[in-house]
């Protein structure tokens, strides 16, 4: 197979996959998703940039969810106490 006849059929096929990807149906939205306050668990100390950070997108997600975002930084042992705490979550969505 030339060059060019092979790069024209993985472009042939990208765009396959492509539109396979747009036109597969979307999951119909919850109707009030999420029902309780989000909790975002920072596992670094208090005062930094990622706090900083995680606020500010904390803030975000508050004005478009329209419920309360809760940020709880979780320090120490290099993230695993955070880490620790996300996966010992309840899993409620």
């Amino acid at each position: 197979m030339s060059p060019a006849r092979r790069s024209r059929s993985c472009s042939c096929l990208a765009a396959a996959a492509f539109l396979l990807a747009v036109a597969a149906p979307s999951p119909a939205p919850a109707d009030d998703y999420p029902s309780h306050p989000v909790t975002l668990i920072v596992p670094y100390t208090p005062g930094g940039s990622t706090e900083i950070l995680s606020r500010i997108i904390g803030h975000e997600l508050e004005q478009r969810l329209g419920k309360p975002v809760i940020v709880e930084n979780k320090p120490g042992a290099g993230t695993v106490i955070g880490a620790t705490a996300v996966a010992q979550a309840l899993p409620d969505g």
